[in-house]
């Protein structure tokens, strides 16, 4: 866990530097949303996480990265959408574990998998739920238009992009329109006239009595 954090840490570092001033760099959406950012993490203080800061502050609402550990379910940030650079890391040991936690609650919009085992993938696919996936990377899946984006379950419901967005986001209306010569009094009371019983007599058949017929 610990070279984990630190290697996230010195990514942060090596792709912004200095986020003051830094124009690659974006801040939260408002004054709302970083009040908000900034209670999650108190919140997560107070209830024993381990935060790492991985930059200096920014200017304004620019936050760096932080990376919270040793988390417990009753913190907000294992329970709210964040929106904002700050990411719980749960450890394991096992990755039946991993499917378990996911399993138990309710389905993501998106999972990410890091791995090159192929049997492994396969095996986190087969047995977990989710919007979209991408494998060794992240959110590629919802900026390639091509295929469908869209959550299940409580992350969502149906998909957009492409030709599933067309059919998501409009009404296919249907028209019938009845022909003139469509014997439409066939479908009409009163029933029994000889004409009815031909008509059923050509296209059903006559009925087969012997199946009510007790041996």
């Amino acid at each position: 866990m610990t070279e984990f954090v630190e290697a996230l840490k010195q990514s942060h570092i090596a792709m912004y530097g200095d986020i003051k001033g830094n124009a690659d760099y974006t801040s939260l959406v408002d004054d709302v949303q970083h009040q908000r950012f900034n209670e999650l993490l108190e919140d997560a203080k107070q209830k024993g996480a381990t935060i790492t800061q991985c930059l200096p502050d920014g200017e304004g609402r620019k936050t760096p990265l932080y990376v919270a550990t040793n988390l417990n379910p009753n913190m907000r940030i294992c329970q709210e959408e964040i929106f904002g650079p700050l990411l719980p890391v749960h450890g394991y040991r096992d990755i039946d574990d991993v499917i378990e936690y996911i399993t138990e609650r309710p389905r993501p919009l998106a999972c990410y998998l890091f791995s090159h085992d192929k049997e492994l993938r396969e095996h986190v696919l087969e047995q977990t739920h989710s919007g979209g996936v991408t494998i060794n990377d992240w959110g590629w899946h919802v900026l390639n238009h091509s295929v469908p984006f869209g959550g299940v379950g409580n992350s969502g419901i149906g998909n957009y992009h492409g030709e599933e967005g067309f059919r998501e986001l409009s009404h296919a209306r249907s028209v019938l329109q009845m022909r003139g010569w469509f014997p439409i009094q066939l479908f009409s009371p009163p029933y029994g006239t000889w004409v009815q019983k031909l008509v059923v007599r050509v296209f059903v058949g006559k009925p087969d009595l012997s199946l009510n017929k007790r041996s």
